[in-house]
């Protein structure tokens, strides 16, 4: 009942030989199976657009079909008991079903890590992956609703198989157990947060670095929202231990080796132009030591009206102007940002973003909304 349903009998796949409504009423009464359930209900639910009489022919013909096709076991138990008012599954019928198995061994207690992978392999799909009953709301919700709860379930199995590894300190199936954990909830940020950490412990830097901006584009995309100040910090701790790493692996860049420039900026709301003066004046101090900036002077020369370092990056000698419109200080800018990501990874901190200037506000707006690759930007 977990994926593309499938149903044996003798050895013999029976599923083709069964009606969608049959297979549809073996499946619910199994997953009630701790009740009975009245043939009122059972009609309602499978013939909603059916008058009381016929519905009621209806329920009667499937259960014929069901015995006619399902038989008595060797001890003689049928798999449904009829009664006059009511229906429900012969537990003394000897059979298996994936769900009444994870049933049992949700039960018991001290489960161990073989075991537990065991259960998940049951976890082929869906519930019911592909039944449909045209005309049966009620009996579609009940698949969405049970859905829901199965994969809960498998969220629970995984966390304990998760835990388990990292006990027995294996990182590498304690990381492949929480990818998996994350297909199921995509922005799960607790999951998250393991996820870099194990890889952080590991020293495996690059493959944090590399999921936490694709996990925060999914959130940004998908949500609308940012990280949380927790996985946020996590990433800052990763990134900033690491800023005097020379060079990096990145394999999101056709494994080419690029050093990663890790950016911390400041604000100060009421003086103009102070952040972008601040994210030069830092990246010019990365970069003084290697001279590799590629850019036309004139936006050299625009930029060192308000941060006069960067014509330390400059072979020829810069003419600063005496003034310079904003829209030419941010245009330049860009062009600076745009330039770096063919030799390096910048990484840019914003501290107490709340009290940025409005010029610079202005011109990270529009670096953001051209989205530089190899520019990461983190709001504090």
């Amino acid at each position: 009942m977990l994926g593309k349903i499938t149903m044996k009998f003798n050895g013999e796949y029976i599923e083709n030989k069964l009606s969608n409504k049959a297979i549809a009423l073996i499946c619910y009464l199994i997953t009630n199976s701790e009740k009975k359930i009245s043939r009122e209900n059972l009609a309602g639910l499978l013939w909603a657009d059916s008058d009381e009489e016929s519905s009621r022919y209806n329920l009667r013909y499937s259960l014929w079909s069901i015995k006619r096709i399902i038989h008595h076991d060797e001890k003689g138990e049928e798999l449904i008991i009829s009664e006059k008012d009511s229906c429900y599954i012969n537990k003394r019928y000897d059979f298996f079903c994936d769900i009444l198995f994870l049933k049992n061994y949700e039960e018991k207690n001290n489960i161990t890590l073989e075991e537990l992978l065991n259960l998940k392999t049951l976890f082929s799909g869906e519930f019911l992956e592909g039944l449909y009953i045209k005309k049966a709301s009620e009996f579609n919700d009940f698949i969405l609703f049970e859905r829901i709860i199965f994969q809960n379930k498998n969220l629970e199995i995984l966390k304990k198989i998760s835990k388990k590894y990292e006990e027995l300190n294996q990182p590498e199936n304690f990381i492949r157990t929480v990818k998996e954990m994350l297909v199921i909830d995509l922005y799960n940020e607790d999951f998250a947060y393991m996820l870099m950490d194990t890889y952080n412990k590991s020293e495996n830097i690059t493959s944090a670095i590399d999921f936490y901006q694709s996990f925060e584009k999914s959130l940004r995309k998908n949500l609308n929202i940012s990280p949380s100040k927790k996985l946020k910090t996590l990433y800052s701790s990763i990134i900033s231990t690491n800023q005097n790493e020379k060079k990096i692996t990145n394999n999101s860049y056709a494994n080419v080796q690029k050093k990663h420039l890790f950016i911390n900026t400041f604000c100060l709301k009421k003086i103009p132009f102070f952040w972008i003066s601040d994210v030069i004046g830092k990246i010019v101090e990365e970069l003084k030591a290697y001279k590799e900036l590629i850019i036309e002077t004139n936006y050299i020369a625009d930029l060192a009206f308000i941060q006069n370092k960067i014509v330390l990056l400059s072979k020829e000698k810069i003419k600063v102007p005496q003034a310079v419109p904003p829209v030419r200080v941010i245009n330049a800018l860009y062009e600076l940002l745009k330039s770096l990501p063919e030799f390096y990874l910048i990484h840019i901190k914003i501290n107490n973003f709340e009290n940025i200037d409005s010029i610079s506000k202005d011109a990270l707006q529009y670096i953001e909304s051209n989205s530089i690759e190899g520019i990461e930007i983190i709001k504090y």
